[in-house]
């Protein structure tokens, strides 16, 4: 199953939820891959690889095979495919390739059946990037934050969604919207998750994820919430988040998240 992370929006924290939410799955002994697919590579960064040339953008361009550019990382059961600054120039090298938007659901779907679940991570963007990622998935989660910003910048993105859905991806779905960095304290952020729950009902996960200052902290130590800080309100966010997820995608199991 594939899933891609995204959002047009900056600074929702898309990055965050699929570094986390894939380290959580992998951590119930489920194997999951992840694809940096933004040339910011802020998931290579993150969990510290270091991709010595075996990039997604090398493998795009036909340098490498896609299990040559597989990379273990501190997390057991969780696997990455880098990006670095390279992957910036792909927008304009697939400008005249054919079929450019699908460059990427051809790899993925070399190796979609030796992963329980494949992440991709997409830039703040709409553009081959994001629209190979969309055309690659089977799933996208959105994730927003409870200001007026998200709501009004959600109802586009959806539209270009449909657009996908309508013209090159029909079975792609939307699994759901999380709201990131949540203050349940003020009044704002509970208005904003009551309209996006009115407009989009069925679609909003539950468990949202807290402003947690070691969420922001784990990045820098090249480790998820759940290994750097595993007692936190947001190592027990992204618990609960996995739950959830496993339940909307039909693959309930009896979690039991270790920290190795």
């Amino acid at each position: 199953m594939v899933i891609c992370i995204s959002n047009q929006k900056g600074g929702v924290g898309k990055t965050t939820i699929a570094l986390n939410l894939a380290s959580a799955l992998a951590l119930t002994e489920l194997k999951v891959l992840l694809v940096d697919f933004d040339p910011q590579s802020h998931i290579t960064v993150g969990l510290d690889i270091k991709p010595e040339g075996k990039t997604i953008y090398k493998v795009l361009t036909n340098e490498i095979q896609i299990n040559e550019a597989i990379h273990q990382t501190q997390v057991e059961n969780l696997f990455v495919i880098p990006a670095d600054e390279d992957l910036s120039g792909l927008e304009a090298e697939a400008f005249e390739m054919k079929d450019n938007q699908f460059l990427l659901k051809k790899e993925i779907d070399k190796i979609r059946n030796d992963f329980d679940f494949i992440f991709i991570d997409c830039p703040p963007s709409i553009g081959i990037y994001t629209i190979n990622a969309l055309c690659a998935s089977d799933f996208v989660i959105i994730p927003v934050l409870a200001d007026f910003f998200s709501l009004e910048g959600f109802s586009k993105f959806f539209r270009i969604i449909e657009y996908i859905r309508e013209e090159l991806n029909p079975s792609l779905e939307i699994l759901g919207v999380i709201i990131n960095m949540y203050d349940r304290r003020t009044k704002l952020a509970k208005e904003v998750e009551e309209e996006f729950i009115k407009y989009f009902p069925n679609k909003i996960f539950s468990v949202k994820i807290p402003k947690n200052v070691k969420i922001a902290e784990a990045p820098s130590f090249g480790l998820p919430i759940q290994l750097y800080s595993p007692s936190s309100p947001g190592a027990d966010a992204f618990s609960m988040l996995v739950e959830e997820f496993l339940e909307k995608v039909g693959r309930q199991k009896d979690l039991k998240i270790t920290t190795r």
